[in-house]
């Protein structure tokens, strides 16, 4: 999740693609064994100004557009700030509680309700304070010309009422694509730090 704003953000997307390539193919493995795969990045603003909720990148031929290079790589980018009806409802609901923070269906709801227990707990909320004071540390840093071009995104304690939509929202955006079960298990243990028998079980629960 992207909490402040990266301009570098589709250069670094081109990273975590090489990163999971990686991770994906060893050393003298076929590359067919590469699987298709998603890099997912939910922004806390419309990187590319074009009031989308959701933005999709694959490779294609400059010279004959309807042309797929098919490498199996997806990056996608989502904007919780657009009045479209282009995603999921339930998909749509949890970016409007990134935006608004207003709870409009049972699972952000819930959503609040974890979020508000997570702030209550007095070791996750040192790291909740010590993330908005560092988030406030670099918006002076900004303003005084020294942009830090790569954020940390959330800490533990925020993360802990956030984490599981995040991961509801990877699922549902992957199987509005199309995607595979295996493909959103590989997200969940990429972006959420999953475990393998943790991400299947999540992917089950939002398939």
């Amino acid at each position: 999740m992207q909490a402040v704003h990266a301009p570098n953000l589709p250069q670094r997307s081109r990273y975590y693609q090489n990163l999971i390539d990686v991770d994906l193919l060893g050393r003298g493995e076929d590359y067919r064994l590469l699987n298709k795969s998603y890099v997912i990045f939910i922004c806390m603003e419309d990187l590319f100004h074009k009031g989308r909720h959701l933005y999709t990148f694959e490779y294609r031929c400059r010279e004959d557009m309807d042309l797929a290079l098919g490498d199996g790589t997806v990056k996608i980018f989502l904007n919780p700030y657009s009045d479209r009806e282009d995603v999921t409802p339930e998909l749509q609901n949890f970016l409007r509680y990134l935006a608004e923070g207003v709870a409009v269906d049972e699972y952000t709801e819930r959503l609040v309700e974890a979020v508000e227990t997570a702030k209550r707990d007095p070791r996750l909320m040192v790291e909740y304070m010590s993330y908005y004071a560092e988030q406030a540390d670099r918006r002076a840093e900004r303003e005084e010309g020294r942009e830090e071009g790569r954020a940390e995104g959330i800490t533990q304690g925020h993360a802990a009422g956030l984490e599981e939509g995040m991961a509801r929202g990877i699922v549902q955006t992957i199987k509005s694509l199309k995607g595979t079960m295996e493909q959103a298990a590989q997200q969940l243990t990429l972006q959420c730090g999953m475990s393998g028998e943790e991400a299947l079980a999540t992917v089950r629960k939002y398939w």
